[in-house]
């Protein structure tokens, strides 16, 4: 399955951009990259330093085997573009995670 995964920041961006000049319109919010499951998957792991193995099922029904988003009309219309790579936000996340985990250790 190929995604097009966005960071959280930078759709609350999009919406506060949305909500400044969007005029009650519909947009797309992505990256217009494509992005493999098993390649986040392998992305996170490396993050994580973990060597697990990943359970790989059959698709769901009704699972749409590739989303990737047009942006343009965010890109004209907002002035929007993502600036979080996919890496850079795993990071942020996992970083998250372990302040979190040190904090309620503490």
């Amino acid at each position: 399955m190929i995604r097009d995964y966005v960071f959280v920041s930078d759709v609350v961006r999009a919406n506060l951009k949305a909500l400044d000049s969007g005029d009650n319109d519909v947009f797309n919010i992505g990256t217009c990259t494509p992005t493999a499951t098993m390649d986040l998957f392998k992305a996170i792991s490396k993050c994580i330093d973990s060597d697990c193995v990943p359970s790989i099922g059959e698709a769901r029904p009704g699972d749409i085997r590739n989303s990737i988003l047009d942006i343009s009309k965010a890109r004209q219309l907002l002035g929007w573009e993502p600036i979080v790579s996919l890496y850079e936000g795993i990071g942020e996340v996992v970083d998250f995670f372990k302040q979190k985990a040190i904090g309620e250790r503490q």
